[in-house]
């Protein structure tokens, strides 16, 4: 997490590996993922789940709220149904719409083929947000995500894996509270220097890449220079070298005993 300052505002930026625990909507997000077509008394994404949240008509920004009124004669606070969400909408097809097509493979470059590709292409829906995305961004703050890419180009993972030995190490116990404990006794027991090692070298690992080195030639760098985040063109020079120089003897000596 960096912190970034506006005269005396400060702002946080969380960045966040990109695994799938950390791609989950909350339990009141916008999808129409199971979503009944007909009126329905209790329904929500999980069993006993909270309702999910109202959407918006489009650029305008009027809300609209998917359930019943709670003085509604016969179905108070009961899920409305895809198909009154989408007249409201105006999209609804005069021959009508079926819930889903078969195993939710719609047809390329259709959005009016089912009820849930229907919704699923709205605006509010497309712009729904993580889970995390919203916890972080609602307080202020900036959330983003890591690719899905290498462990040495993400300290995080470096991290972790310091996390995981330093937790093999600790007492070994079958109670969940006093596991939960020791995972955060381990997570605060990596030192902010070291932390910031990781990422120096992810960072110098980055540059190398982007210079033109390869795996092997990241690495060696790596070994040879600490100063910065970034890889000098010097250092550059001298690992394709260095390395060529190895690749000629080795082959020398392979010769020599043939």
């Amino acid at each position: 997490m960096l912190t970034l300052e506006w005269g005396s505002l400060k702002d946080g930026l969380f960045i966040f590996d990109n695994t799938p625990s950390h791609q989950k909507c909350a339990p009141d997000a916008l999808s129409a993922h199971k979503m009944p077509k007909n009126p329905n008394k209790d329904w929500s994404h999980k069993k006993d789940g909270p309702r999910i949240q109202s959407g918006t008509f489009g650029p305008s920004g009027i809300s609209q709220d998917f359930y019943f009124p709670e003085d509604h004669p016969t179905m108070a606070g009961w899920f409305q149904r895809m198909e009154t969400i989408i007249q409201e909408w105006g999209l609804w097809l005069l021959k009508g719409l079926k819930a889903q097509c078969k195993g939710f493979k719609c047809k390329a470059g259709r959005t009016d083929c089912c009820c849930r590709c229907v919704m699923f292409c709205q605006l509010d829906f497309v712009a729904q947000k993580l889970h995390l995305e919203e916890y972080v961004t609602l307080r202020g703050h900036i959330c983003d995500f890591y690719l899905k890419f290498h462990c040495e180009l993400n300290f995080i993972e470096q991290y972790w894996g310091t996390v995981k030995f330093c937790y093999r190490s600790s007492p070994k116990t079958a109670d969940m509270d006093a596991m939960e404990c020791n995972v955060l006794t381990c997570l605060d027991d990596v030192p902010l220097l070291q932390i910031k090692h990781y990422a120096n070298r992810s960072a110098r690992f980055i540059s190398a890449y982007s210079q033109g080195l390869l795996g092997t030639e990241a690495a060696w760098a790596n070994r040879k220079y600490h100063g910065h985040r970034t890889l000098p063109p010097s250092m550059i020079a001298e690992v394709k070298k260095a390395l060529s120089t190895w690749v000629y003897l080795h082959q020398e000596i392979g010769a020599s005993l043939v």
